[in-house]
């Protein structure tokens, strides 16, 4: 169902023990979304795995959007940033087990990522 919405903006699974499995599984459909803009994953029992994970998609739509942006520039047009779909906020509150390691890997992904806003 993830997969297939063109509407859902907002994926919230706060406080819903799915664990870096459960995640991994979301993760296989949300990345291809172009609509979902929030996730929320507060309280979900993550682990570093899980935020390598939330770092693949991240890495993956940023490939996607400069490829857009970058076709779009060919043609003589200024890219629009704003109007590309994709994730903008994510929030992991409350998962203390994601520790340094995945800290640091969703801050590799972020370092270049142009659209992401808030983490």
């Amino acid at each position: 169902g993830l997969a297939k919405s063109v509407t859902l903006e907002i994926l919230s699974l706060a406080n819903c023990p799915i664990s870096d499995e459960g995640l991994e599984v979301i993760c296989q459909s949300v990345k291809y979304s172009t609509s979902i803009r929030t996730l929320d994953f507060t309280g979900c029992n993550l682990t570093w795995r899980g935020a390598e994970h939330m770092a693949n998609i991240v890495k993956y739509q940023g490939m996607q959007r400069r490829g857009t942006a970058w076709a779009e520039s060919l043609r003589y047009q200024q890219p629009q940033f704003k109007g590309m779909g994709g994730l903008r906020r994510i929030t992991l509150n409350c998962n203390i087990l994601i520790g340094d390691r995945g800290a640091a890997a969703l801050a590799h992904e972020l370092q270049d990522d142009l659209w992401v806003k808030g983490l």
